[in-house]
């Protein structure tokens, strides 16, 4: 069992092996072998089959791999001997976080993450024809690429309850084909081999989420794909628990508060405080100030207070100011005190100028919780004219 907190899972992989060749048997039957299927890839962040919690983390670039199918052996002696297949590549289960037990996630962003399914292994030549006697074998099949598995989240078995989460920009893609075998060559007065059939591409299964079995179960989360999905958000039934946002309609959604086909306004994946990276609301996000239920954390992601506004915001950031703003300036025992709001519990500067141009600090402090400041200019009374603003740091 794993808990995590503050984290951090970026730029980590995981490969499934490469399936075995076949191998020559030329003594005894048969005379061609098959490619094995290439190991399954789990988890290029975290790949759980117990007990995990993740809060307050991240998991960026983080890629999983499905193993490349082996290739069929050559048909080797007995006349007429085909080539032998190629094995199925490998399926890749989540480049983010992939469990087959019981997983809790908040207050968690999973951003651009990829899983790829392994190549298929290529069929075999079959056995050339044997002069007047025997025609030639038929090349083996190429195999078929394994399937990726939800860029972002996947589910195998188990339980997965996700409560404020940002998932987006994840990425699936399927293991290419193998291709067949060509057939053995013709002889005099007997015909060649046909060729092996080409495997077929792997499939995608989910761009950001995916359940193959058990309950993946979303609540107050943003699932958004790329401007150009290879394929659909989700995989498999999804539990809607309310208020989610999915930026297509593969989640199907149907609890109050959630909706399909929704644009959720996200930012790129930066420093937006606290201690991992965020992608922030933008203004005017459907998902700002959607969650009237009080099902949310007391604090986002950052650890900044929620909510801000009149409700919560769905996903793992609480929407704030993009910066520090004065809202007012009034007389306190005959000096100026400057109060407005920011980032919550942050560390800023007061400064003045009388001129715009040479800036000096008169107060360092901290945001209370709730993003609300409070400075006084102890040096300055109502009779100086000069400038304020507030630095950061």
């Amino acid at each position: 069992s794993a808990a995590v907190f503050n984290c951090t899972f970026s730029s980590n992989s995981a490969f499934g092996g490469k399936g075995p060749n076949g191998i020559l048997n030329n003594s005894f039957g048969p005379y061609y072998s098959n490619g094995g299927v290439g190991g399954v890839g789990s988890g290029g962040g975290i790949c759980n089959s117990a007990l995990l919690s993740v809060f307050n983390t991240t998991f960026a670039e983080n890629n999983v791999f499905g193993g490349v199918g082996g290739d069929g052996s050559l048909g080797f002696l007995a006349p007429s001997s085909p080539g032998g297949d190629g094995g199925y590549g490998g399926d890749a289960n989540s480049g983010g976080i992939s469990s087959s037990g019981v997983a809790i996630i908040a207050n968690t962003t999973v951003f651009n993450n990829s899983a790829t399914g392994g190549a298929g292994g290529n069929g075999a030549k079959g056995m050339d024809a044997v002069m007047a006697q025997y025609p030639g074998g038929n090349g083996g099949n190429g195999g078929n690429g394994g399937n990726g598995i939800a860029g972002g989240i996947c589910l195998l078995a188990g339980t997965i309850n996700v409560t404020n989460a940002t998932c987006a920009g994840n990425v699936s893609l399927g293991g290419v084909f193998g291709a067949g075998g060509a057939g053995g060559a013709p002889a005099l007065r007997v015909s060649g081999g046909s060729p092996g059939l080409n495997g077929t591409n792997g499939l995608v299964e989910g761009e950001n989420v995916a359940a193959t079995e058990g309950s993946l179960i979303l609540k107050n989360t943003i699932v958004a794909g790329t401007p150009t999905p290879v394929g659909a958000n989700a995989y498999g039934p999804i539990i809607d628990a309310g208020y989610n946002l999915s930026s297509d309609a593969s989640c199907d959604f149907t609890n109050v508060g959630s909706e399909n086909n929704v644009n959720p306004l996200l930012g790129p994946l930066a420093h937006n405080g606290g201690p991992t990276e965020t992608c922030a609301l933008l203004s005017g996000s459907p998902a700002i100030d959607a969650i009237t239920d009080d099902s949310y954390p007391a604090a986002d992601q950052r650890g900044f207070s929620r909510p801000f506004g009149s409700a919560g915001d769905i996903g793992a950031v609480e929407y704030y100011p993009d910066a520090f703003t004065i809202h007012s300036l009034t007389l306190n025992n005959n000096r100026w005190q400057i109060a407005g709001t920011g980032f919550p519990s942050t560390a800023y500067r007061l400064q003045a100028s009388t001129n715009l141009k040479s800036w000096f600090t008169v107060e360092t402090n901290v945001t209370s919780n709730d993003g609300s400041f409070k400075s006084v200019d102890a040096t300055a009374t109502n009779s100086t004219s000069q400038f304020y603003r507030i630095s950061v740091p």
